[in-house]
């Protein structure tokens, strides 16, 4: 990957505080609270 390209990637993407945990298998909050997924 080219530093340009990893360059217009990185400013086009946003943090929402949502990260996935390999140790529970889930998506987190920043405060650790799970994903509801059944909206």
């Amino acid at each position: 990957v080219s530093k340009q390209h990893f360059v217009n990637f990185i400013s086009s993407s946003y943090w929402i505080g949502l990260s996935y945990s390999e140790e529970h298998h889930a998506w987190l909050w920043e405060d650790n609270s799970t994903l509801f997924q059944d909206l």
